[in-house]
């Protein structure tokens, strides 16, 4: 497991700490189309937040990571010339986009359902969300091959 693997575990905990004091504060009944818009919102949070650290921190740390070298993180064709660009979509803003129309849709539709939720459920939500994000980061949806793969530090389009 690699240092920033470490750190981004560690501040899901610390995330989930800081939640757990402000558990009292947030709501405890609300409508099913909200926790799933906030559980959305937390991965895609978490995604982009990956994402920038990769575009600009971790890129410094290893100039010879740049993608438009050819070499570095992104699948290469093995002559080291040029990286191979695959059409793909990364799994966690999938699963975070989708939970984002699914979560307004809900709320659109006007359907009300109610959910009381317990105290601990604000810190387990961050926990859960945030080690499903984890898990998922590095799987992308290859929409040629129409195939799930697994691509280490894939690059997201930041558009800054």
């Amino acid at each position: 497991m690699r240092t920033r693997e470490k750190i981004e575990l560690g501040l899901i905990a610390t995330v989930a700490v800081a939640t757990w004091f402000f558990a009292t504060r947030l709501p405890v009944k609300l409508p099913a189309g909200y926790l799933i818009l906030a559980a959305s919102v937390l991965l895609l949070g978490q995604g982009l937040l990956r994402d920038l650290y990769v575009k600009y921190v971790a890129k410094k740390d290893h100039p010879a990571a740049d993608p438009s070298t050819g070499s570095g993180p992104t699948p290469s064709t093995g002559s080291g010339t040029a990286p191979k660009r695959i059409v793909c979509m990364c799994m966690e803003s999938t699963v975070g986009v989708a939970g984002v129309i699914g979560g307004l849709a809900i709320l659109l539709c006007g359907i009300g359902r109610i959910i009381e939720v317990p105290t601990f459920f604000w810190p387990a939500l961050v926990i859960g969300v945030g080690v499903v994000g984890f898990v998922i980061k590095d799987f992308v949806l290859d929409w040629k091959a129409r195939s799930v793969r697994r691509v280490k530090d894939h690059q997201s389009i930041i558009p800054w």
